[in-house]
């Protein structure tokens, strides 16, 4: 994946969550794994692993709180942000 590629999934993620009025959305693992690959996934071809300390930084500096849907047992969890404050520019 090229940088262009993940900037550009990054920029969907934050769209969507800019326009979102809900204190809390759950994004599909495989949708966060392209803004925020962290390398191959032990089970899977075609979805990386989250670069979950980049995720969490990023979330942080727009206002959110970004963690695993841990109540699931599922191998890819959907991605739960919860908002937290405003954005830091």
């Amino acid at each position: 994946m090229t940088e262009n590629t993940t900037d550009e999934h990054r920029i969907a993620l934050e769209t969507i969550l800019s326009k979102t009025k809900e204190k809390e959305i759950c994004i599909p693992y495989s949708n966060v794994s392209l803004a925020f690959p962290g390398g191959p996934h032990p089970r899977s071809f075609d979805i990386e692993i989250i670069d979950s300390a980049s995720i969490k930084k990023w979330a942080k500096n727009l206002g959110w709180h970004a963690e695993l849907d841990t109540k699931t047992q599922q191998a890819f969890p959907n991605v739960i942000f919860t908002r937290v404050h405003q954005a830091t520019q």
